[in-house]
């Protein structure tokens, strides 16, 4: 019994029939429940309604947030300049100002040996950061002082700096201890 009249009641086994019966016959009164009951409606219509409302919701979502550049930027390979005389000589030259290094650097054997070694790189030379450098040159260190004291069949070596000086220099007065 729906308000006070009785009417005859058919089972249906879709529900579609029920909402299409629903929205042809009784839109405005089931509109009127739904609000009343704060519940959702299920007419095809609305269900369309509320679908176009929310994608253009995510379209105006969409545009406000500007999309990153994250998925486009890809690493530009190393650009390798080619060998020539004029290039090396400038370089050399550079080195040597930036650095402070005596004319006499480039002659050096270790210099040649070292550049000797790079031009055999096919792809450039990965010069290794101070860290790297510094726990290599401690290596090379200890490495030589087990060297010595083997040499000299000796359990320690002691070496004091007789005074404070730059070692980029090359000026380190010492002195030698072994026991």
């Amino acid at each position: 019994m729906l308000s006070g009249i009785s009417r005859n009641c058919f089972i249906v086994a879709d529900t579609s029939t029920v909402r299409r019966h629903l929205a042809s016959t009784h839109a405005p009164e089931y509109s009127k429940w739904c609000e009343k009951v704060g519940f959702e409606s299920r007419l095809p219509e609305d269900v369309k309604e509320r679908k176009l409302a929310a994608d253009a919701a995510d379209a105006a979502a969409k545009q406000l947030h500007q999309q990153t550049l994250e998925p486009h930027l890809r690493e530009k390979p190393e650009h390798i300049v080619p060998y020539a005389d004029e290039l090396w000589r400038t370089a050399a030259l550079e080195w040597l100002i930036a650095t402070d290094q005596p004319i006499a650097a480039l002659n050096h054997p270790k210099f040649k040996s070292m550049i000797d070694i790079a031009a055999r790189a096919t792809n450039g030379v990965k010069i290794p950061g101070r860290h790297a450098t510094r726990e290599e040159i401690i290596k090379l260190f200890h490495n030589q002082m087990d060297k010595l004291r083997i040499r000299l069949h000796v359990r320690q070596i002691l070496i004091t700096s007789s005074s404070i000086t730059d070692v980029f220099h090359r000026v380190m007065p010492f002195l030698a201890r072994y026991m």
